[in-house]
Order: C-alpha cells, then structure tokens, then sequence
C-alpha cells in the first residue's frame, strides 16, 4: 500500500524528489542539493549522483567535518554514502578528460571503481569508487 505525501518522512520526500527529477531529465547525472524540494519546500540534505546504471547515490553534505578524503592537482575524492567515494574533477581540456578516461578504465580493472566515468556537461567528471579507508582527520 502507498502512503499519502503526508505520511512520508522527510527523507522519504527527498527520495521521491530525486526520482522524479531524474525520471524528468533523463540525460542530468547531478541533483543538486541547493535545488528545493517540491513537495515539502526545503533544500535537498545532499547533492545526488545517477551513475549510467540509474542507480542513484547521496553525497555526505559539505558541512560535515570528513567529507573530502583527499585533493590533488585536478579534483577531488569525496565521501558518497558510507561504503563508497566519488572522484571529482574538474575537466578543462581533452587532454585532461582522456587522462580521466583512462584512469578511470584501470580503476575499474584493478575493481577499485564500481562505475565507469560519469560525464556531467559542467566540465566535471565523476567515477563511484569503494571506499578503502578511513578519513586521517
């Protein structure tokens, strides 16, 4: 049985927003967390990620302390869920986004990456990796 709007809990309400906005544009790989929810009227908690599978995974919210696990020259690893990471760059040119293919195809054959390059039209790249430790703050 499905429940009315009102019964939903808050993140229950969030879940469906996210579907609904992915059912409603189809090629979007990125819901922002600064979009506000139609059906309660508040910001997301999160951004959220589609991978090219569909399924669909949180971001940890840039307000908590150990969101990003590490920062390089051309992006970052942040935290997506409690098992998994997300490896962010930032693509300015060709020659960066096939460094980004290519190392994006050795971490899925060493089994390190559970999708492969997810291509956002901002520029940014995203890949979800497992989570192999620990934050060190």
């Amino acid at each position: 049985m499905v429940k009315p709007l009102q019964e939903l809990s808050e993140h229950d309400l969030e879940l469906l927003f996210v579907q609904k906005f992915f059912k409603e544009h189809p090629q979007a790989v990125k819901c922002s967390r600064k979009l506000i929810n139609s059906y309660n009227g508040k910001n997301l908690a999160g951004s959220y990620l589609r991978d090219p599978n569909g399924n669909i995974f949180q971001m940890v919210r840039s307000d908590d302390v150990n969101y990003i696990l590490g920062k390089g020259a051309y992006g970052r690893v942040k935290i997506a869920e409690k098992t998994t990471t997300v490896k962010i760059q930032d693509i300015q040119s060709e020659t960066l986004l096939n460094r980004a293919k290519n190392e994006a195809t050795i971490n899925l054959d060493l089994g390190v990456a559970l999708t492969p390059l997810i291509i956002n039209h901002s520029g940014k790249v995203y890949q979800r990796m497992l989570n192999l430790g620990e934050p060190l703050s």
